[in-house]
C-alpha cells in the first residue's frame, strides 16, 4: 500500500477495501513492524500547511489514510479511487480475529471503562486493556511498557495524539499506533456517531457542527481548505 502525493508533502492511501488493508497488517505484524495511522482530513490537511512540526510527523507516518470528503477528493483530484474505512473497528476485528492484544488509551476513566466493557461484551476472548487519557505522556508510556500490546487505539484528539504516537513509536518499533480521536466515547456509548446515510455521505463533520454547536469555530477554519484544494 503506497502513499499518494495529494499536498506539498501530504501523503494519503487510497484504500478501496479491507482486504488489502489486512494484508497490510498481517505484513507488519510478522515483521514486527510498527507504525503509526493518521486520518487525513481537512483540518489536518490545513494544521499541516500551517505547522512544519505537525506537518513533519504527517509526513512520516506509513498510514495516513482519508478520513472523510476532504482526503476523497484530494485523492480524486489527483486520478485516485478511495473510499472511507473505520480504522478504529477494523483494528479491533483484526485483534480479535488475530488474538492479538489491544489497548484503549485515552478519554475519561469513565467513558474508557464503558468501552473496554462494552468490547468484552462483543469479543469474550478479546486480550484487552484500558487506560484513560489524564494520565501525564510518562504514565502511559510505562502502562504500554507493563502491558505489551500489539495494536493500540489511541484517542486525545488532534494534534495530542499525533505527537504522542510519534514518541510512542519511537519507543515501541513493533507496535501499531490507530490515531483514533473519539472512537474511544463512541465505543463507550455515551456519544453517538452520525446516521449511517451521513456516513456514506461523508458528512459526519457536518453533523456534529449541528448537535455540537459550541464547537462551530472549530469547523468555520475548514473553510481554509478550499484555498489549499485549488493550490493542490
Amino acid at each position: 500500500m503506497n502513499k499518494k502525493n495529494i499536498y506539498k508533502n501530504i501523503g494519503c492511501i487510497p484504500i478501496t477495501n479491507e482486504i488489502e488493508m489486512e494484508a497490510f497488517f498481517d505484513e507488519k505484524v510478522s515483521l514486527k513492524e510498527g507504525f503509526y495511522s493518521v486520518a487525513i482530513n481537512a483540518e489536518k490537511i490545513i494544521r499541516s500547511d500551517e505547522d512544519e512540526n505537525f506537518s513533519k510527523i504527517v509526513e512520516e507516518s506509513i498510514f495516513p489514510i482519508p478520513d472523510g470528503i476532504a482526503a476523497l477528493l484530494m485523492l480524486k483530484k489527483k486520478g485516485f479511487k478511495a473510499q472511507k474505512v473505520d480504522l478504529p473497528k477494523f483494528a479491533i476485528d483484526y485483534s480479535a480475529k488475530k488474538q492479538l492484544k489491544l489497548g484503549l488509551i485515552g478519554t475519561t476513566q469513565e467513558n474508557n471503562t464503558l468501552a473496554c466493557s462494552n468490547l468484552i461484551k462483543s469479543f469474550p476472548t478479546l486480550n484487552l486493556f484500558g487506560v484513560h487519557g489524564y494520565l501525564n505522556n510518562n504514565s502511559i508510556i510505562e502502562k504500554i511498557r507493563e502491558e505489551k500490546p500489539n495494536i493500540i487505539l489511541l484517542g486525545m484528539g488532534s494534534p495530542k495524539q499525533e505527537l504522542l504516537a510519534k514518541r510512542i513509536h519511537h519507543e515501541f518499533k513493533s507496535l501499531i499506533i490507530i490515531n483514533c480521536g473519539g472512537a474511544i466515547d463512541i465505543l463507550s456509548g455515551k456519544v453517538k456517531r452520525a446516521p449511517k446515510v451521513i456516513q456514506y455521505l461523508n458528512a459526519e463533520w457536518l453533523y456534529r457542527m449541528i448537535i455540537q454547536p459550541r464547537r462551530i469555530k472549530r469547523y468555520l477554519k475548514l473553510f481554509r481548505f478550499l484555498p489549499i484544494y485549488f493550490k493542490a
